[in-house]
């Protein structure tokens, strides 16, 4: 390129970060298709259609995970017992192996990866569900869900309903030891965009499950750029503040998911419920206690700003927080190991406050 790209406005953590990004260049640890031009202000992964793309992302964030801090102890969890539940869904799931949480009912949270509903799998937030785990001493169900080209919406939204089923009857939520009334759904990105939907399925289509305990989205995908309300668009400028060629997730990027998907509006009285924000106040009427996590420099920044002015408007619980200088999955990233642990320290403070403890 003839020009550097822009930094204006990035953590100095981020910027940092490029020389361990070289580092692993050198070592030859991840392909050339996510190889930076010039600096961690330049797109990561091709494009979604990109024949490589899923396997671009998923080697990245597994070798991504080798720089992290120490895994959490006090956690049982193997790939040797991941369970299939059905025919189109798999769950692991991690317990906490400390002795003194074994005598009483622990809460659940169903974790949905990211990876824009192209790609992800169960190993690729391995390290963030054993630490959500053993940080919080909960049951972490994480749930392996359809992705394009074998499903677009709302299967995969329907897989992670299943997984909630699943960790709700009786026989499983007495085996896994979990308190059915201290019940959690997280996702990140494209899975926060699915925790969110999730959510409404439930309430809409499966009155008899009882309520959630709290919603987690973190750097959600869920309001297409076109279909925010039109009395919160006032709210909705990221798609604009921070499109081009900004770090891991363009505006493009985004957008060509959204559409591999048929996520684009407009929405009938059927495709309204695969994005309920774009239902405005009917779309989240019912939901339990929300914290939500945004990076300042996301293009789904004010997904998470347009979901917390509907909840607030319908009297909903709602507490957000924004990572200025961050891009989307920053905390995927080998950064300093503070800034991760800081991180991992407001997920653990969402998840008390959503459970009240």
């Amino acid at each position: 390129m003839d020009s550097k790209p822009d930094r204006t406005g990035y953590h100095p953590e981020w910027i940092k970060v490029n020389a361990l990004w070289n580092l692993l260049q050198r070592e030859r640890q991840l392909t050339r298709l996510y190889q930076y031009e010039n600096s961690l202000t330049e797109p990561m992964l091709p494009p979604a259609s990109h024949p490589g793309f899923s396997d671009a992302f998923c080697n990245l964030m597994i070798n991504n995970a080798k720089y992290f801090p120490p895994k959490p102890q006090n956690v049982t969890a193997s790939p040797i017992n991941d369970e299939q539940i059905s025919g189109n869904v798999t769950v692991r799931v991690y317990q906490p192996s400390d002795p003194t949480s074994c005598d009483k009912a622990v809460p659940l949270c169903l974790y949905a990866h990211g990876g824009g509903w192209v790609t992800g799998n169960l190993d690729t937030e391995d390290h963030f569900c054993r630490d959500i785990c053993g940080r919080g001493d909960i049951v972490v169900v994480s749930v392996l869900y359809r992705k394009f080209p074998a499903v677009r919406f709302p299967q995969n939204t329907e897989d992670c309903v299943e997984g909630v089923l699943w960790s709700e009857a009786h026989k499983n939520a007495t085996s896994l030891g979990v308190d059915p009334a201290r019940f959690l759904i997280m996702g990140g990105s494209a899975g926060r965009g699915l925790a969110v939907s999730t959510t409404h399925f439930l309430i809409e289509f499966h009155p008899t499950v009882p309520p959630l305990a709290g919603l987690l989205p973190i750097s959600s995908a869920h309001i297409h750029p076109e279909g925010c309300p039109k009395s919160y668009e006032h709210l909705f400028t990221a798609y604009t503040e921070n499109a081009g060629p900004i770090p891991f997730v363009t505006d493009e990027m985004a957008r060509g998911v959204f559409h591999l998907m048929d996520g684009e509006p407009p929405y009938d009285d059927v495709r309204n419920h695969w994005v309920p924000v774009a239902m405005g106040v009917e779309g989240v009427k019912g939901f339990p206690k929300t914290w939500l996590l945004n990076s300042g420099k996301e293009c789904f920044r004010d997904d998470g700003r347009v979901l917390e002015a509907l909840l607030k408007e319908t009297g909903v619980p709602v507490k957000r927080e924004v990572v200025e200088g961050m891009p989307h999955y920053y905390f995927a990233f080998p950064l300093a190991p503070d800034v991760i642990k800081h991180f991992r320290s407001r997920v653990n403070g969402g998840i008390k406050w959503c459970l009240g403890s």
